[in-house]
Order: C-alpha cells, then structure tokens, then sequence
C-alpha cells in the first residue's frame, strides 16, 4: 500500500498477467460502490412475469324474479326478458372462436337458481341415458358452482341433449387430490331440454338445442364457508360453463365419436369465462356471480375485487411451483426465503416472496396499490395475511434554554448527553442565528430542534398594551395586563382575541 497526502492508493495484482493496478481511495470507492450496486440489482432483479397469464374473469350480475318460472327448456316467461343475455362462449384456452354459437341467462329468487342455455347445433345426438354416468362423453353442457369462491368446495352439474343429468361434488380441486362424490344430488333440481330439430337423426340438418334449470340454492349454502345463508344482496359466488362438442361419425345411421388411427380425436370446449388452458377445474379462474335484490340489472354495477390481481398471481405461482416450471424453487434449501417481483401487466408489479418449509412452500404476495398481502401453500390454500403496521416509536423530548450566540462545546456535550439519554427531540429557545446553528450541530447526533417560540406571552408590548381586551382573564377575572401570575413577566394574550 502506498500512502500520499490524503490520498491511498490501492495496489491490485492481477496473478495471471503479474501486473500491479493501482487504485486510488476514491477510484477503489467507485469501483466497491459500483460492485455493490450492482449485486443489489442482481439480487432484486428476479422477475417472474406472468402478464400473459392472467386471465379476464366474465361477471354476470343475476337479477332476481318474484314470478314463477315453469321449466320447459323454452325460457318463454316475462321475467326472462330482464335477465341479460351473457356474452358468446369462447375456447378454453381463449384462443379459437367455437365453431357453434353458446350463450346463457340466469335468473334467482330465494329458493334457485335458474339458468337457460342456448347451444346452436346442426346434429344434435345423445345416447347416454343413466343419470350420473360420465355426460361428457356426450355434447353437453355444464355448470361449475364454488359458492365461497374460495376454489375448495364447489358442485358441478352436466346435461346432454336426452336431459340427462350428471351432478358432484369435490371437496377440492384434482391438482390437489379432490375426490369427487357422485352420491351428491341435488333432489329439488328441475331440469328440461327443447329441440329445434330432431334427435339423433342423421338424415337432417337441426338448428339448436336449449337447457333450463332451476338449480336449487340451499345444497351450494351448504357447501359455503359461515355464514350457510341464503345470497344476500351484492354476494358473489364462483361460476363457469362449459361445453362439450366432440367430432362425430355416423355409423349404421348412429351418431359415434369420432375415431382417428383407432382412438377418440379430442374434444372441443367452450366455455363462459377464459380458462386459458384446457382444464375446467381450476376454480379460480372461472367468472363471478353476483347476486341482486333488483328484478332488472341494467344499472347494476359489478362490485370489482381489487386484489384480484394479486389472487390470480398467488395461483399462478402456486401452479408454477407444483408443474415444476419455476426453476429456481429447487435449488432453496430448507426455510430458504427468494424475493421477487411478478410482472402482471404493463408497467404493474407485485412484490413477492417464496418461502421454503418443512411442508413444501408457501408464498406470500404483497399488493402495494391495496396494502394488502396474501399467502398461498402446497395445498392451494389461499389466505390474506394480517400485516401488523409497524408502531411509531414512543418519542422522548425535552425542554432547554438557548442563548443569542451559540457555545458549540456548550451544545455538543449536552447533545451528546441528551443522545445517551434517548432524547430525539429538544424544544429550545433562542434567537434565528442560535437555532440555525444548533439544526445544524444537531443533525450530527440524529436528533431534531424544535423552535420554542413565545408568541402570546407579550410583556411591556406597547401596542398591544393600550387593548386591555386582547389579554386573557382567569376565572377569578383578573386580567393578565395588571395580574402577573407566577413571574413578572407572564402578560398572556388570550387565543381567543
């Protein structure tokens, strides 16, 4: 190390070449700071982004009849002319548009749920007639119901064209071992198909088929999370459609499945709200059902979640993880922690956190636009987690006597006390030059000056001397112009003069 007038030189050998490089102190400074920055940046510039991944979750607000609904498959009655007209199904994976048109209206009251389907169809064919055998293997249509919107209980209902009925249960989603219960039925539901045209007949071109339901609320209130009460006004359940459409052939003047190279061609599904991928059972994408007391919803608004977001991305992640695409999960030790941001839309970021345990994982998610952070598991479990706000530190102060000029030994050795103390705060008086002084020294020692300032006590003020009236009186009304209470010099102004 070479040493010059307040300068030192840093000596760097380089082993391969057996060259010295000489730094100076501050040139060194530049090149640590640089270094240091930059691993801080290679440290936080983890990003997951995830904005082609979020899906845009369909709303329906149902508005809710007082007139009876007869179920025929027609949806004839004046009440259906105020339930709107959903938007057209989609691909599942919101990519194609379905070759057949799909839509639905939903109507409620206090005991169903009432939904028409319509589904345009030029060969509608069904062969499938025991209720709850696999309906899918049909053209049908089908409804997923999570009444707590919480992805863990939901029932699901399919129909084919013979109005068959297939209705389950899962306690969970298959991801992470939902079982589903066939022995669910729900014994009030009313359901009823309407042809226009002809079933399972080949030799013609049919135009469409409907459904209607009246699906009864009170086993999906069972199913709910407290309360197990009837949709109030505003309450949102979970919901998606689907259909089924499958390529046929005719085979003997019967409708089959169609067949390539000895195996059935996969299945079309159109769906309600987008899924973006091909997988029904992911509750968390499906749309929202809100329910309303109005018997029109025109001038109902959606009452948007805004840590959607952040509820999405919390799934995601968790899916990421339990796919085994987010990479670096397996290289976190045993209660390893890695921050990261997640990219979910343009220029829109969410601070998150993945959390190694004995158990698997958790991630926790933090929404600074909502303040709000939740937290997701193994299971799939998605929680909000209570943040408790930091408390201000309790704040010691104290009172001093300043002076016209400042004594820096004076104040340095009282500042340094009042340090010791944990005093961070001194009111103090003094004049403009002492208290400019005394910030500044003050700065050193981390604590604050505030200006102790008489502005109502004003002794031998000539003017306000000739107004008796601006100075306060105590109760015994004496006024502090002629009563000096305490010191000599106490002549308060009254505030309220």
């Amino acid at each position: 190390m070479q040493e010059t007038v307040g300068i030192v030189t840093f000596v760097i050998r380089n082993p391969m070449k057996n060259k010295p490089f000489f730094l100076s102190t501050l040139a060194f400074a530049q090149v640590l700071l640089a270094f240091t920055l930059s691993a801080r940046a290679q440290n936080h510039a983890l990003t997951v982004d995830l904005t082609d991944e979020l899906v845009n979750q369909a709303h329906y607000i149902v508005s809710k009849t007082t007139s009876p609904i007869i179920i025929d498959g027609k949806a004839d009655e004046k009440a259906w002319n105020n339930a709107q007209k959903s938007n057209q199904f989609i691909d599942i994976e919101g990519i194609k548009t379905p070759k057949f048109a799909t839509y639905v209206k939903m109507l409620w009251d206090d005991e169903f749920l009432y939904v028409y389907a319509f589904l345009e169809e030029p060969h509608i064919w069904a062969n499938l007639y025991q209720r709850d055998t696999i309906i899918y293997y049909n053209n049908d249509f089908e409804i997923f119901i999570d009444p707590s919107g919480d992805t863990k209980t939901y029932g699901e209902i399919e129909l084919n064209a013979l109005n068959t009925v297939w209705d389950l249960s899962l306690d969970q989603p298959y991801r992470t071992g939902g079982k589903a219960n066939f022995h669910w039925n729900l014994n009030n539901l009313k359901t009823a198909v309407q042809i226009d045209g002809t079933l399972n007949n080949p030799n013609d071109i049919d135009k469409s088929w409907s459904v209607e339901m009246a699906i009864p609320l009170r086993p999906f209130v069972l199913l709910k999370n407290q309360p197990k009460s009837t949709p109030k006004n505003g309450e949102q359940w979970r919901i998606n459609f689907s259909r089924v459409q499958w390529d046929h052939d005719i085979i003997n003047g019967n409708y089959h499945r169609k067949k390539g190279n000895g195996k059935y061609l996969r299945e079309y599904n159109w769906v309600w709200s987008n899924q973006n991928e091909i997988n029904m059972h992911a509750p968390e994408k499906w749309g929202y059902l809100q329910f309303s007391e109005d018997t029109n919803s025109e001038k109902v608004s959606f009452i948007e979640d805004a840590d959607n977001a952040t509820k999405q991305v919390a799934y995601l992640l968790f899916n990421k993880v339990r796919t085994g695409r987010l990479p670096w999960h397996k290289k976190l030790s045993l209660y390893d922690t890695k921050n990261f941001r997640v990219k979910y839309a343009d220029n829109k970021f969410l601070d998150a956190t993945l959390h190694k345990t004995q158990l698997g994982f958790e991630f926790s998610i933090h929404n600074r636009m909502t303040d709000r952070t939740f937290g997701i598991n193994e299971s799939g479990i998605l929680r909000a987690i209570k943040t408790k706000k930091p408390e201000k530190p309790f704040v010691f102060a104290t009172w001093a006597h300043g002076e016209e000029v400042m004594d820096v030994d004076e104040w340095r050795e009282k500042l340094l006390n009042y340090q010791e103390l944990g005093i961070s705060e001194v009111l103090v008086g003094g004049s403009p030059e002492f208290l400019a002084d005394l910030v500044s020294l003050a700065k050193q020692y981390n604590i604050k000056i505030h200006a102790w300032m008489w502005t109502l006590n004003r002794p031998n003020d000539t003017t306000a001397n000739k107004h008796p009236e601006w100075y306060a009186v105590n109760r015994a009304g004496k006024n502090s112009l002629e009563y000096r209470a305490y010191v000599d010099y106490y002549q308060w102004l009254s505030p309220f003069h």
